[in-house]
């Protein structure tokens, strides 16, 4: 997913270059830094989209190693998934990227536009999150 998503947003600069939707100097570094990380931000999301509402196969081990739960119940994945689902956006934007689709902490933080430390920080908010949640699960189960 990386690669592709990778060239998929330099295709889109490239584009947009040639289509005059990059309106500053493009040897102002800043700024086309941010523009690149906008595209891949915006694609990124439209990605999450687009796999969201199509099932995902998850081995049993990505899901265990994003919530750290020992010897996960059969519903588990579900409760997982479901749990995900409900964590606030910025959060479940980190986990997707950086669990689900196994991204650095430095490639996570260029797709979501944030820093390495921003990642790190949402990620372990969320672990701390679908713990909790994880928790209650196996309490009502």
């Amino acid at each position: 997913m990386s690669h592709e998503l990778t060239g998929e947003v330099f295709v889109e600069a490239w584009l947009g270059l040639r289509e005059g939707r990059f309106h500053r100097n493009v040897e102002d570094q800043a700024a086309v830094g941010a523009w690149l990380r906008g595209i891949a931000r915006n694609l990124a999301a439209a990605h999450f989209r687009r796999t969201r509402s199509a099932p995902r196969s998850v081995d049993q081990g990505e899901l265990s190693n994003v919530a750290e739960v020992d010897a996960p119940a059969p519903d588990s994945d579900q409760a997982l998934r479901q749990a995900i689902d409900r964590l606030p956006r910025a959060l479940r934007e980190v986990v997707l990227v950086r669990y689900l689709d196994e991204h650095t902490g430095i490639e996570a933080a260029a797709i979501l536009g944030l820093t390495e430390k921003a990642v790190e920080r949402r990620a372990a908010r969320a672990r701390d999150m679908l713990r909790e949640r994880m928790r209650g699960e196996e309490i009502q189960g």
